[in-house]
Order: structure tokens, then C-alpha cells, then sequence
């Protein structure tokens, strides 16, 4: 795998974060509007689930909910994941990569408004992340 320079590395694990994020709060809202480029981003990041375009109440609940693939342990998760994948164990880059997750995070708060599910899956992420941390 190629080494990534610091800000294109940081650039990706906040692109990542943040199209994780932004995911969360689409799929949260009342009707979803799914359009092309949401679908290829959740097809980025792994989902193949259920269509999302005519989602009830329960379904959206159990996509949502705490351990499901949007819930904030998974998404959690998938960034973290993310970033042990293109960074491994470079303990040099923790302080780069908190940053990029919190400028993921203030991104999705800027153009969405307070989430909580956001403010839950970023702080679970940060202490992952933690565990990671020399």
C-alpha cells in the first residue's frame, strides 16, 4: 500500500467520517431524498441493505438504532476501521487523525444542524480511536 502524505491522508479519513455522518442524518430525516451520489457513497462504504428509498417507520428505527449498520456503533466502527485499514498501527498520525474525524464531525454539524446520533457515532469513534492511541 502506498504511504499517504499527511494531508491527503487526513483529506480521505475526513471525507470518509463525514460522508458516514452525513449518511446518518439523510437516512434520519422524515423522507429521504436518495439521490445518485448518496447512493454511490453508500455503496462506498459497504451498505447493501434494504432500498432506502421507501423506507416505513420500523425499518428506518432498526437502521438507526444503536448496533444496525447507520446506529453510532457501527458507524463508529466502519471509520475507525477505515482508518486503521490506509494508516495500520502509524501511532505518529493519531493527532492528524483525530483532527480529520472533529473537522468530519464540525462539517456535518455546519450543514446539518446538531444531530445526536451524529454527536454519539463521533464520540464513539474518538474512543476507539483512543484504544489505538500510544
Amino acid at each position: 500500500m502506498p504511504v499517504n502524505t499527511c494531508n491527503n491522508f487526513s483529506e480521505d479519513i475526513e471525507q470518509w467520517a463525514y460522508i458516514n455522518f452525513r449518511l446518518q442524518v439523510m437516512i434520519s430525516k422524515e423522507v429521504p431524498s436518495i439521490s445518485q451520489t448518496m447512493r454511490r457513497e453508500l455503496k462506498t462504504i459497504g451498505y447493501e441493505g434494504i432500498s432506502l428509498d421507501y423506507l416505513n417507520a420500523v425499518q428506518k428505527e432498526e437502521l438507526l438504532s444503536k448496533d444496525a449498520f447507520f446506529g453510532y456503533l457501527q458507524t463508529g466502527h466502519r471509520i475507525i476501521a477505515y482508518v486503521l485499514k490506509i494508516n495500520g498501527l502509524n501511532r505518529e498520525m493519531f493527532n492528524s487523525i483525530h483532527e480529520s474525524i472533529e473537522n468530519a464531525y464540525k462539517k456535518a454539524i455546519e450543514k446539518n444542524g446538531q444531530h445526536e446520533l451524529i454527536e454519539t457515532s463521533y464520540q464513539y469513534a474518538l474512543q476507539t480511536l483512543a484504544v489505538f492511541r500510544p
